[in-house]
């Protein structure tokens, strides 16, 4: 096996894209350790969903249906629209044109940090 040598330019990237899979590998675990309320569990789906704008704080626009986060949370479509109208209260979702965006990743990650 061969190392690169620390001043390889995809060193960074490489530390960065290991980093983000051990974060999501804790966050998996965490979740299936029962560890997690329905909140955090459909904050931790809806951050995924939004990928580098998510990790980055910027808004985004998720593509899915209600009933699609549900079938991917595992819970039922009232259950998703329970916790996505309390996410609504807080200004951290929002719809706009039967569109479903984030508005603020960081105070949903908040969900994830308390269960951490």
């Amino acid at each position: 096996m061969k190392l690169l040598p620390a001043g390889h330019p995809l060193v960074l990237p490489l530390l960065t894209l290991l980093s983000a899979e051990l974060h999501e590998a804790r966050a998996r675990v965490r979740m299936f350790g029962l560890r997690w309320s329905p909140a955090s569990h459909l904050a931790w789906h809806l951050l995924r969903q939004g990928g580098m704008a998510a990790s980055r704080n910027n808004p985004y626009r998720i593509a899915l249906t209600i009933r699609q986060l549900a079938r991917l949370t595992g819970f039922s479509p009232r259950t998703v629209q329970k916790y996505l109208a309390v996410f609504r209260r807080e200004g951290v979702v929002g719809r706009e044109d039967q569109t479903l965006w984030v508005k603020d990743p960081a105070r949903l990650r908040q969900y994830l940090e308390s269960f951490a």
